[in-house]
């Protein structure tokens, strides 16, 4: 919907380019996109780079007023027919790891990634530009070894899940979503207190979290402070830490903790 009334005289951003980087309102489609890639209607492309670092190419686009899974189950239906494989999609939801699914094409050794967002950007009208209500889509596109991309992503999963937290005697629950790749554990609460958890058990690295507002704000000590090192896990049901943590908004020692992450 329009956030703005009536006629507006706000000039909509000029195209600019740098190098490999073009950023602009309604910019024409990038030239080394897959002939036939599946565009979602009313895609107003804003941001192309064909020079990232990683050597993937990138572009991200608008739809106004859209629905993110309406979008999304059309762009996976097309690039099912299209002959891609999905290698990793999001169970269900929209999700907060800036990624929606992971598509492979084995005949372009081409692996899409596509995230999805709400945002409010400016939309071209008769006379300038109004600020809109919408969905920003982004693409990421990598050449690949397609049996090495579906090794990569073969123990991956992005789903719900729900998260228990005991720092010192008190207890706290959060529902959100649990995203595993590569050799790393995440989730994030999108419901009841925000508990965070990210860790690689491989390495013994991780960081957690939880939070309630006026209430509790309690971060893993990774040491100095306690003295005490954390002990990360994961099973096939989801992850967990034990260890100290921080008292953020109050001056009591710090206190002995657990964080244990259900996922599916």
């Amino acid at each position: 919907m329009d956030t703005t009334s009536g006629a507006t005289d706000d000039p909509c951003p000029a195209t600019v380019a740098d190098g490999g980087i073009v950023d602009g309102v309604d910019l024409a489609a990038p030239d080394w996109l897959p002939e036939g890639f599946p565009i979602p209607a009313s895609l107003s492309i804003r941001h192309i780079n064909h020079d990232t670092e990683s050597g993937g190419r990138l572009f991200t686009g608008f739809v106004p007023d859209g629905d993110p899974t309406v979008i999304l189950t059309a762009l996976r239906s097309d690039l099912g027919r299209d002959g891609f494989e999905m290698l990793l999609a999001a169970d269900g939801f929209i999700p907060m790891f800036n990624v929606a699914f992971v598509a492979l094409s084995e005949e372009l050794g081409l692996l899409v990634m596509v995230d999805v967002t709400g945002e409010e950007l400016p939309v071209r009208a008769e006379d300038g530009c109004r600020w809109r209500d919408g969905v920003l889509v982004g693409f990421r596109f990598e050449q690949v070894d397609p049996d090495a991309a579906r090794s990569r992503y073969s123990e991956s999963y992005l789903t719900q899940g729900s998260a228990t937290a005991t720092i010192g005697d008190q207890d706290f629950f959060g529902e959100g979503e649990c995203f595993v790749h590569d050799g790393t554990h995440s989730f994030v609460a999108t419901a009841g207190a925000r508990i965070t958890l990210h860790l690689r058990p491989a390495d013994g690295f991780g960081f957690a979290g939880v939070t309630v507002p006026d209430e509790a704000d309690f971060a893993l000590d990774v040491v100095p402070v306690s003295g005490v090192e954390p002990a990360f896990g994961a099973s096939s049901s989801g992850f967990f830490v034990d260890g100290m943590f921080i008292d953020a908004v109050g001056d009591q020692d710090p206190l002995a903790g657990r964080v244990e992450v259900t996922c599916g």
